[in-house]
């Protein structure tokens, strides 16, 4: 089933804290249960099946002008960025690669997307901070590029990921077998169309300033996969490439 977990970003003392709800009895949400609710650490989950419907409304909701959803967990404003991973990405990176040791089937894929409205936090959450700057990067050197506290989904998945494909590289060589390679693709999708955000611009054919970037199509393949054509692969082998790919194409 797609989990759907939300991270509360608001303080307490703000608007978006004080929705007005209306009704009474077990349903209506305190001044108690909120502050628990909203200063969590911790990720909640376990939400009675009996309160949801297969569109996630909570049919015994009474709130004026407002629809109440049920999430598969919620994060409290002073979760932390490692909280977050551990209970979203993590699962998700784990399940592409073997379970057992003497297996060595992949997985096919792993979506995670982020949504919310402008200045709702989805950056912090996804990218983070502490790796902007030569000075940010030269700081990670000296500490081996360990995650720190302020790095978001896409920096830990990169050093789980590269973490994972070198411990089977390891195996992998010690038996004589083939090794894996990961690669980093970003894209771009801008009023329906596809940009590559991180394009190889030696092999790109000469376009005019007035002409703009080049849009990508999607298309499927005889096998029924779907990809994006002509959308480059970068090569990563260690998390500093990953990272400087990442603010490449942020900036971009």
């Amino acid at each position: 089933p797609l989990q759907t977990p939300v991270r509360t970003y608001p303080p307490l003392n703000s608007n978006a804290a004080k929705v007005v709800r209306g009704g009474a009895g077990r349903h209506a949400a305190s001044d108690s249960s909120l502050k628990n609710a909203l200063g969590s650490s911790k990720s909640l989950y376990g939400d009675s099946p009996s309160c949801r419907t297969d569109s996630g409304v909570d049919p015994h909701a009474e709130v004026r002008g407002v629809k109440e959803y049920s999430y598969s967990g919620v994060f409290g404003v002073n979760a932390t960025q490692s909280d977050v991973y551990d209970n979203v990405a993590a699962p998700l990176v784990d399940g592409l690669f073997p379970q057992t040791s003497n297996s060595d089937e992949l997985g096919e894929s792993a979506l995670l997307f982020t949504l919310g409205v402008t200045n709702a936090g989805k950056t912090h959450t996804v990218m983070g901070t502490g790796f902007e700057t030569k000075a940010d990067m030269k700081k990670m050197q000296k500490e081996g590029f360990a995650p720190n506290k302020d790095w978001g989904i896409i920096p830990r998945s990169l050093d789980h990921m590269l973490s994972r494909v070198n411990s089977l590289n390891e195996q992998a060589s010690s038996a004589g077998q083939p090794q894996l390679q990961m690669y980093m693709s970003y894209l771009e999708i801008y009023n329906e169309q596809i940009y590559d955000l991180l394009p190889d611009k030696a092999s790109a054919a000469p376009r005019r300033p007035c002409d703009g970037p080049p849009t990508l199509k999607l298309r499927e393949s005889r096998r029924g996969r779907i990809f994006v054509r002509g959308l480059v692969r970068h090569a990563v082998s260690n998390v500093r490439q990953g990272l400087e790919l990442a603010q490449t194409a942020k900036n971009n």
